[in-house]
């Protein structure tokens, strides 16, 4: 294997005048060095990397910033293929290897491919799998990944050849590099690195100035390392970055992700555009941007081809490029200094999407702990509307092919059921499992036990179907009918206010879901003498709590009214938070969304 590796690169080397060169990187695992401005949990490593030439490797053989390519080798034992052609070529099948090997292997290189693209800004990428003698190519962009037929070496390593000639021939944009990018001059980074000093990046990261649509023209920003990562390869990919405006002259903050391309989902822009409009509170105000022009994703594309056997165009979401930036940078809910501040920051995101959907007729949809933010002055923002949609859209069906929200804030029936319609009552009611949600994980209440496990019984509770669906809320519900999992005494330990706030929520989503229940149990016995005139004399549903917004508004309003609230009660974290999981696109790795090219 070592000998095949060394003739791999010679060939590679002398083909032609190449402008990359490849950084062999020893295969034993102790040996093989990684990235070293990686951050923890990322340090992983291809077995070869693909540079331009005049990158100096000798220090640090794998730097993600600078990669133009990867190879992954494997022995020859064809179990490690991650990857399986079919025996007919007309023949719908599954891609993917389902061996150990082979599944392992396919998640290393949707790890890598993760890893790069999050370290730098491109459109797509190339790699190369090499298990013996056999090898694959693979494109891989935003939206899924192309792979071809594994074709032999030993017979047709002119293939492998040619497609190093044609990558080292092709320009920036097409290697999949995003031009809208340059580094930043020595000037530029010096003051970045001075007015950015406050986010400054965990790990080293180059300082580089970004283009914003503006209109016909593009403004310029410089950004010094985003606040997150993307944690996959395929989905929004969302970075947040705190930029300098070169224009402004100040320091605003720039959001850059892949947005879904589909008909029913607007722009992020033109939905903050609006709100802005109708002089929404608690919103952020768009600056400038727009999509990025001709940066789409690809794979869904080539699905549709003649020659493609994997992923058909339906399983797939195209996506479009945009980045925008807005006028303030917020801080993280978790950074409350006291429980009254917390539950005015969660009012003013209900006061933002109160006004979003009784001016604009506009419903966030996501209503989550990572998009409610405190701003400069500790108020509340209601952030990220990149899944908003308004109610008449909405109620002409769905055409997503994904659940829209974050798992752990969404309600009990759109758990539950998959082909349920996004209504008002399902955001309100993410606004009470937030509110919980944080009373477990950063205050002090009545519940002993083990929290992690609690936390995990209420908020991530999930089953995995035959057909590949996945369902949950059951804890929820226990929670909504009778207090299960944190009991029917519980509360907030010297907080009257917060504890009657959670339970006269609680018990507006149970007589929401008992009055609909009666209504539906009766309806179905409409056959029999009577029945009609007892649904006639049953309450109309606009009499329940949880029919718009006005009953919460009370409930916020009387809590924080109060003067029996504590005292310097801040957040204490009682055990680590969960990652949140968005689950509407399902920001799956590379290995679940692929075409195949034969």
């Amino acid at each position: 294997m070592y000998g095949h590796r060394e003739r791999l690169i010679h060939a590679f080397y002398t083909n032609g005048q190449p402008s990359l060169c490849a950084s062999r990187i020893q295969t034993h695992q102790r040996r093989r060095p990684s990235d070293g401005t990686s951050v923890k949990g990322k340090k992983n490593h291809p077995d070869i990397a693909l540079y331009e030439k005049d990158v100096n490797t000798k220090v640090n053989k794998l730097q993600y910033e600078r990669l133009e390519c990867f190879l992954e080798l494997k022995t020859l034992d064809k179990l490690q293929d991650p990857f399986q052609d079919p025996s007919s070529k007309t023949t719908q099948y599954s891609l993917e290897s389902t061996t150990k090997g082979g599944t392992l292997c396919r998640g290393q290189i949707a790890g890598y491919a993760a890893q790069w693209c999050a370290r730098q800004h491109r459109t797509h990428g190339f790699s190369v799998w090499i298990g013996g003698y056999w090898v694959r190519l693979i494109r891989f962009d935003r939206t899924g990944g192309t792979v071809s037929e594994r074709f032999d070496i030993r017979t047709q390593g002119g293939l492998l050849l040619e497609f190093f000639w044609r990558l080292t021939h092709l320009t920036r944009a097409q290697r999949g590099y995003d031009t809208t990018i340059r580094v930043a001059t020595p000037a530029e980074e010096a003051l970045a690195k001075e007015e950015l000093a406050r986010w400054k990046p965990e790990k080293e990261r180059p300082v580089v100035v970004m283009q914003v649509p503006n209109g016909d023209a593009f403004r310029e920003v410089i950004a010094w390392g985003s606040m997150a990562e993307p944690e996959s390869l395929t989905g929004r990919a969302t970075r947040g970055y705190p930029v300098w405006d070169k224009e402004l002259k100040r320091v605003v903050f720039l959001k850059d992700a892949w947005r879904s391309d589909e008909d029913d989902m607007e722009k992020e822009t033109v939905t903050l555009s609006k709100l802005n409009a109708a002089k929404v509170q608690f919103v952020p105000k768009l600056i400038c941007g727009d999509d990025l022009p001709g940066q789409a994703t690809e794979t869904h594309a080539l699905a549709a081809e003649e020659w493609n056997l994997g992923a058909q165009p339906e399983d797939l979401v195209p996506r479009v490029h945009i980045r925008f930036t807005e006028d303030f940078i917020g801080v993280d809910m978790c950074n409350f200094t006291s429980s009254k501040q917390f539950l005015q920051v969660v009012f003013d995101a209900f006061t933002a999407h109160r006004e979003a959907f009784e001016k604009c007729g506009i419903l966030h949809r996501d209503i989550s702990g990572g998009n409610i933010m405190l701003d400069e002055n500790g108020r509340g923002i209601l952030n990220d509307w990149d899944l908003a949609r308004t109610v008449a859209e909405i109620e002409k069906g769905a055409r997503q092919r994904h659940r829209s929200g974050t798992w752990q804030f969404m309600s009990h029936t759109l758990l539950a059921n998959v082909k349920k319609l996004h209504k008002l009552q399902d955001d309100l009611e993410s606004f009470v499992w937030l509110v919980l949600y944080y009373i477990l994980h950063f205050m002090e209440h009545s519940k002993l036990g083990d929290l992690e496990s609690i936390a995990a019984s209420i908020f991530e509770q999930n089953s995995e179907h035959k057909d590949g669906s996945v369902t949950g809320g059951d804890g929820k519900l226990a929670v909504i009918s009778n207090r299960g999992h944190v009991g029917d005494d519980f509360k907030v330990v010297g907080n009257d206010p917060l504890t009657t706030w959670i339970d006269e929520a609680l018990c507006s989503i149970d007589f929401w879901y008992g009055h609909h229940k009666i209504v539906q149990t009766l309806q179905q016995q409409a056959s029999i003498p009577g029945m009609a005139a007892i649904l006639k004399m049953l309450p109309d549903e606009k009499s329940q709590p949880l029919y718009d917004h006005r009953a919460f508004v009370k409930y916020f309003e009387t809590a924080l009214a109060r003067k029996d609230w504590p005292k310097n009660d801040p957040a204490v974290p009682r055990f680590e938070m969960k990652k949140r999981r968005r689950d509407d696109d399902n920001d799956e790795g590379l290995e679940d969304s692929l075409s195949r090219r034969s």
